[in-house]
């Protein structure tokens, strides 16, 4: 296991020996020497700790800028959603998907974007995710402005944030509309020749 980089006894191995090399007086000096020398322990103990602060926020910050391109780049619509399934954040996908732009989506109920006959499975769909520790998945259709209907997989996941009291739901929604088109091309097919039969 990786230890701490505040470890207090290390951090102050640490500046101790960076106090030695600068040469400073020894703590075998009267009361105020060894005051002068404790504070300049303290100072270089809090210099260590602002460089591993400095180097642990560029690793937080890179990995942030990882997610943010995966997150952006996916082929997925994600969405996080709050416990009444209001819309707080969405990918690039899911913009497209929606064919909406991000502020007509901000704090919208994402039921509303689904065709009536989906909603009762929307709703069933996000209580499903908030009862188990597990994803559910159903299929719905999106209602797009001025664009035909798309038929979605979509899978909901409860999210556990740390710092964050309310409920809040990981939302991905994946086009199927080719394969349910295809399948209701194939059902016709096989119709017509039942019925030719």
């Amino acid at each position: 296991m990786k230890r701490s980089p505040f470890d207090p006894a290390d951090l102050r191995r640490q500046a101790e020996k960076a106090l030695r090399e600068r040469d400073l007086p020894a703590k075998e000096e009267p009361d105020s020497l060894r005051l002068l020398h404790e504070l300049q322990v303290h100072q270089i103990e809090l210099e260590l700790q602002n460089e591993e602060l400095v180097a642990t926020n560029r690793e937080l910050d890179t990995l942030r800028a990882k997610y943010q391109s995966l997150y952006e780049a996916a082929p997925v619509g994600y969405l996080t959603l709050s416990a009444g399934g209001n819309v707080l954040d969405c990918n690039a996908r899911a913009l497209k998907m929606l064919a909406l732009d991000y502020a007509a989506v901000l704090k919208r109920p994402l039921r509303e974007r689904f065709d009536p006959p989906s909603r009762p499975t929307f709703d069933a769909l996000l209580v499903d995710a908030g009862q188990v520790d597990a994803a559910a998945s159903a299929e719905l259709v999106l209602r797009r402005p001025r664009q035909i209907p798309m038929y979605v997989r979509a899978q909901a996941r409860a999210l556990h944030l740390p710092h964050h009291d309310g409920q809040l739901f990981l939302f991905v929604m994946m086009d199927v509309s080719a394969l349910k088109f295809a399948i209701d091309d194939i059902a016709g097919v096989i119709d017509k020749r039942d019925t030719a039969a």
